[in-house]
């Protein structure tokens, strides 16, 4: 969860989170008043549910940033890496885990796999699938 903080040497704020595992921390030019605190909370919630959702662009929020580069960077390199399909892995995770497993936990574990998993996330890659999908299904699920 990110936070709204206060450089101490000038009494400027700042945004202090997290993002695709890198610590961030933005400084602004606004001093430490009540206001400008609220205002940047406000950015803040935003940042954190565009994150949440999977639809954050940190350059749109601090285009002149270095962290922008290094987290475009580090988007790219993982985009670049091939990861099986999930009906793939789902297989080869079952295969292994049969012999550890009874029968009957067994075929409960493929029975979920068939009729909620691979209907859903079978034909994506692995790395392709993003928290707020799981959120999403885990939800659809409870209704």
């Amino acid at each position: 969860m990110g936070k709204i903080r206060t450089r101490l040497e000038n009494n400027k704020l700042f945004f202090d989170f997290k993002y695709k595992g890198i610590r961030c921390r933005e400084y602004s030019a606004l001093t430490n008043t009540p206001a400008n605190k609220k205002r940047l909370q406000k950015v803040m919630e935003t940042i954190e549910a565009e994150i949440t959702l999977g639809m954050f662009d940190y350059a749109k929020y601090f285009p002149n940033s270095s962290n922008a580069k290094k987290i475009e960077n580090s988007i790219s390199f993982t985009s670049q890496l091939k990861t099986p399909f999930f009906k793939d892995f789902a297989a080869q995770w079952m295969a292994e885990m049969k012999i550890e497993w009874r029968e009957t936990h067994y075929k409960t574990n493929q029975g979920i796999l068939d009729k909620y998993l691979l209907p859903k996330f079978g034909k994506k890659e692995v790395c392709a699938i993003t928290k707020s999908e799981i959120m999403e299904f885990r939800a659809s699920l409870a209704v």
